[in-house]
């Protein structure tokens, strides 16, 4: 008599749709994906919403919050002023406020090679060889003031 093959009890892993408003965030998803296998998808913000959204978002101007909580469905992953400082938390504790141009320059003195949009080697070894610290100083800081930012939540999450 022929055995009836048993499922092995996998399931389906979810999906994670990130809506990113720039490409550096854009760049950020996709560098996630390959380094934690994981079906995420960064989509542009015109993109129907799915059931594990996320809007991955800079609070650098104050009509922004208001406007990403009108959208019930989905996790704020945000950061103030820029996406940039997530990569600056790596370098240093940035513990005052700051301007998304001065992140970016301070950025640059750590990074040299950093440009916008662009995910480079040296970005990948900081993110890899000080991501605790990076964890560990975000975590301290206030949720949405500046400077603040959650993406160590959405890591945490993957």
């Amino acid at each position: 008599m022929k055995k009836i093959r048993q499922s092995k009890g996998k399931s389906m892993r979810s999906t994670y749709f990130v809506f990113c408003e720039g490409k550096s965030e854009e760049a950020y998803v996709r560098y996630l994906r390959s380094c934690y296998r994981l079906p995420n998808k960064a989509c542009h913000p015109c993109d129907p919403l799915k059931d594990r959204d996320f809007l991955m978002y800079d609070l650098d101007r104050e009509d922004i919050l208001p406007r990403l909580k009108k959208i019930k469905k989905a996790k704020i992953i945000a950061s103030n002023p820029c996406f940039e400082l997530w990569y600056l938390l790596h370098c240093i504790n940035q513990k005052a406020e700051i301007r998304a141009a001065q992140c970016n320059e301070k950025l640059l003195r750590h990074i040299s090679s950093y440009q916008k949009g662009y995910f480079c080697e040296k970005i990948r070894e900081k993110l890899v060889s000080k991501a605790f610290e990076a964890r560990r100083r975000a975590s301290h800081l206030m949720k949405w003031e500046n400077p603040s930012t959650d993406i160590y939540m959405f890591i945490d999450l993957l």
